[in-house]
Parts: C-alpha cells; sequence; structure tokens
C-alpha cells in the first residue's frame, strides 16, 4: 500500500495548514465573537476599540438563541468574561428612535432603538440621562457596521455600551416586548482562540481520510484484472471508496467550533 509521494506531500501541507495561525485568524462560527471586528474610520472621540458582541437573551425566563452585535467605536467596552457580564432587562424606547427624551421607564435596563432620525451619540446620550444601562441599536438591514461619531462633533462622553445589531434581532425582541413579554438580555465580548479548533479538526480528518483513502484506493486497483472479475462490482467499491472519503470530509467542516470552544 505505498503512497505516492505527490499524495503525501498534500497532505502534509494539509496538517500544516490546520495548525497555521495566519489560516484561522478572525474566523468565527455561528455562536462565537472575538475581538477582531472590522476598524472603521475612527473620528474626534471615538477612539474605544469596537468588539464583536454576543448576547445571551431570555423570553419569559426561557433561554433563547445567542445573538450578535457590534459596539461602538464610543462608549463603555464590555467584559470579555461571561461570569463578569450582567444580565439585565430590555426597554423598548420611546420613541422608538430614540432622538428625543424617552417617556418609556428604561432606568438600569438595556434600551432598544432603532437606528435613524438622529446619529448615534444623541440616541445613547439620551438613552444614558434616561437611565439606561446600554443601548442596543437595531440596525435596518442585517448588517452590523460599527457607529462612529459624526465628523468635528464634540467627544461624547457616555458611559455605557452601544451596540448595533441586525435587524432579524431586533424585530425579535422588539416584538416580544411589544406583546407583553419579559426579555432580559446579557452583553459580553469573549475572545476567539487564535486557532479556531473546529477548523483545526475539519482538515486533520480530511488529511487522515485522504490518506486512509489513497491507501485503499492503491491497493484496491493494483490488483490485476482477468476475465473471471465483474466489472460492475469493481465500480461499485470504487464509489463507494469515494463516497466514505467524501463523507468524512464532509461531517468533519460540519463540526463548529462553539461546540468545541465554550467562552
Amino acid at each position: 500500500m505505498a503512497i505516492p509521494p505527490s499524495l503525501f506531500l498534500h497532505v502534509v501541507t494539509l496538517i500544516f495548514m490546520s495548525f497555521s495561525p495566519v489560516s484561522h485568524i478572525g474566523v468565527s462560527a455561528a455562536g462565537d465573537a472575538s475581538q477582531n471586528a472590522e476598524p472603521a474610520p475612527i473620528s474626534p472621540g471615538c477612539n474605544v476599540t469596537s468588539q464583536d458582541v454576543l448576547i445571551k437573551n431570555w423570553i419569559n425566563g426561557n433561554e433563547k438563541s445567542y445573538l450578535e452585535g457590534q459596539s461602538a467605536r464610543f462608549g463603555a467596552s464590555l467584559p470579555i468574561s461571561l461570569s463578569k457580564a450582567i444580565k439585565l432587562p430590555a426597554a423598548l424606547a420611546n420613541p422608538f428612535d430614540s432622538c428625543t427624551k424617552l417617556s418609556s421607564k428604561v432606568s438600569n435596563s438595556i434600551v432598544i432603538a432603532k437606528r435613524g432620525n438622529c446619529n448615534y451619540e444623541d440616541k445613547a446620550k439620551i438613552a444614558e440621562s434616561c437611565g439606561a444601562a446600554a443601548l442596543l441599536v437595531i440596525n435596518d438591514d442585517e448588517d452590523t457596521p460599527v457607529m462612529v461619531c459624526t465628523q468635528n462633533d464634540t467627544p461624547p462622553n457616555i458611559s455605557m455600551p452601544v451596540v448595533m445589531i441586525p435587524k432579524s434581532a431586533g424585530d425579535s425582541i422588539s416584538v416580544n416586548l411589544s406583546t407583553g413579554s419579559k426579555v432580559d438580555l446579557l452583553l459580553y465580548s469573549p475572545i476567539q482562540p487564535i486557532l479556531d479548533i473546529g477548523a483545526v479538526i475539519c482538515l486533520a480528518l480530511m488529511a487522515v481520510g485522504t490518506i486512509v483513502s489513497a491507501s485503499v484506493w492503491d491497493e484496491f486497483t493494483s490488483q490485476p484484472i482477468d476475465d473471471n472479475y465483474d466489472q460492475l462490482e469493481r465500480k461499485a467499491k470504487m464509489f463507494a471508496i469515494l463516497s466514505v472519503c467524501c463523507s468524512m470530509h464532509g461531517l468533519a467542516c460540519m463540526i463548529p467550533s462553539s461546540f468545541i470552544f465554550n467562552c
């Protein structure tokens, strides 16, 4: 069962790639957040590092799937440890754009407001002046761009976190709150490991699968064909080998790092 030198070199390359930090920096699976947020222009006073944010949420006490967001270049930074994050009730801004003084009770709550009609700093200042502990701004699409200050604006004096969330996440929270459900949120920004462990396992299993499949294939194809050999059976076995190899690769790559790395 000799392994061709070219195949051996290919496998070694796969293994090297699986442990190469360069190939995994900044890769996020579902459920993971990191400190590798896309850089945005820094306006005067907006020198806070933007963070990828994970949002745990509960509806009437029942925990739901994680939500994700992006923190602003101003305001307070979020804790990187789940144990240091604080679970707080959510409250809808009224008016919903948080561009004028809020009439809703938002003291010590995470305020939910929609994007638009005024700049981000004004939304945050108004929410904080009413006692809010944090502000979630609902984007008008599924992107979460980094919020920056208005050019030539005075440095904002905001001491609470400000986070943008996708429209679908914001709509879900808003609907639950508007129908009388109790919504609790917890915001934090865990540091993702430099190596995406799920991807490492995927590539390692691909390498092993390649070696095994190649070894079996070499042994199989080296057998002489005589008049009594069933050609159909031979093709069926060849197809089975390829199917097993492809299935191993596919299943390996379905392993998300969120199952392995618990922030």
